[in-house]
């Protein structure tokens, strides 16, 4: 994982009138089973898309720690936080990998798209496992089958940025998944995928959009005098996806993950 390219992104991360992360950050809130008086670590929390919703459903009894990589999306959540008077919401700098935790200190684990970035998501289950207690929660958001209009701008984007194509990993597969997160020592793991519609202005919005959240990654490989015709390949690419009325509809896969820490680890 890259801090800087979080950063970088942090102050327009997903200010371009697209929603997509804010209500999946709700809906993992949701199937978290969070209740008033919850212990919750919160692991990759960038701008806030499940930070929030947490603190909401646990309320003052309750307590939410946050930790991301990038200084710059813990500043303004943090920021965030203070001006909505969460005053049992933290967030820090630190590894999500590795968080620190006590064992057994926490009632739930929620990762929101982020298990898939780390080096070693294995090791990292079994370090939510440890700092939850017995019976604790899990849940984790990952991406489902893509859209093929979108997934073949992103295949452009990476030829333009010089990158190889995707290695499929444990996250493309759901029976993987779920083993993975059982051999960390959970238990009733169920990894659900729900198909989710996005609707972008026009591939200009799309661009802006995709500028403000990981795309950005391989956007800044790419030459500043090769990004105009990366656009248009993109705009090319998303043209099938065009509605009636101008509008861009995406549909994209959400792939959520639920489990329970074993009582006998």
């Amino acid at each position: 994982m890259n801090g800087g390219i979080w950063d970088r992104a942090a102050a327009g991360y997903e200010r371009t009138g697209v929603d997509f992360f804010a209500p999946l950050g709700r809906e993992l809130v949701a199937r978290a089973g969070l209740r008033p008086g919850d212990r919750v670590l919160d692991v990759g929390t960038g701008r806030g898309h499940v930070l929030l919703p947490a603190a909401a459903a646990v309320g003052g009894t309750g307590r939410v720690t946050g930790v991301d990589l990038s200084p710059a999306m813990v500043e303004l959540t943090a920021a965030d936080l203070a001006a909505r008077g969460l005053a049992h919401a933290t967030v820090r700098v630190g590894d999500a990998a590795a968080p620190g935790l006590a064992p057994a200190s926490v009632d739930a684990v929620l990762a929101g798209f982020m298990l898939f970035l780390l080096p070693d998501p294995a090791a990292a289950l079994r370090s939510y496992r440890s700092a939850l207690v017995p019976g604790g929660r899990l849940a984790a958001s990952s991406y489902g089958p893509p859209d093929p209009r979108a997934e073949e701008a992103r295949r452009r984007l990476r030829r333009r940025a010089g990158l190889g194509a995707d290695v499929p990993d444990v996250f493309d597969d759901p029976a993987a998944l779920a083993a993975m997160v059982a051999a960390a020592g959970f238990t009733d793991v169920v990894v659900d995928d729900v198909a989710v519609a996005v609707r972008f202005r026009d591939a200009g919005q799309w661009w802006d959009w995709a500028w403000s959240v990981g795309y950005r990654g391989a956007l800044e490989r790419i030459a500043p005098a090769d990004l105009p015709a990366a656009r248009a390949a993109v705009a090319e690419a998303l043209a099938p996806a065009r509605q009636a009325d101008g509008t861009l509809v995406i549909t994209t896969g959400a792939r959520f993950t639920t489990a329970l820490a074993a009582r006998t680890a």
